[in-house]
């Protein structure tokens, strides 16, 4: 999160033309998701995701955050169902 941000603000955004003072609105991000990735497993993900985004905020100032819900990927059936 934070190299991405980092890369935007004083990489991408120059290059545009678009000022410091523009917001950096973080609006989409994600972790994985099916099976072998516990419901706990992306509730560590997206609080370290948003803490990073909490803790450099000084530098990058994103303006805001918003977490799209999680997507699960449905059940297979197994080879012999039918």
């Amino acid at each position: 999160m934070v190299n991405a941000m980092s890369s935007l603000r004083e990489c991408y955004m120059p290059l545009a033309g678009l000022p410091a003072t523009t917001p950096i609105h973080v609006s989409e991000n994600g972790w994985p998701t099916g099976p072998g990735r516990s419901y706990e497993e992306q509730a560590v993900a997206l609080e370290q995701m948003v803490r990073a985004v909490h803790d450099y905020r000084g530098n990058c100032s994103p303006a805001a955050t918003r977490r799209r819900p999680a997507r699960r990927s449905p059940p297979r059936a197994s080879a012999g169902a039918g």
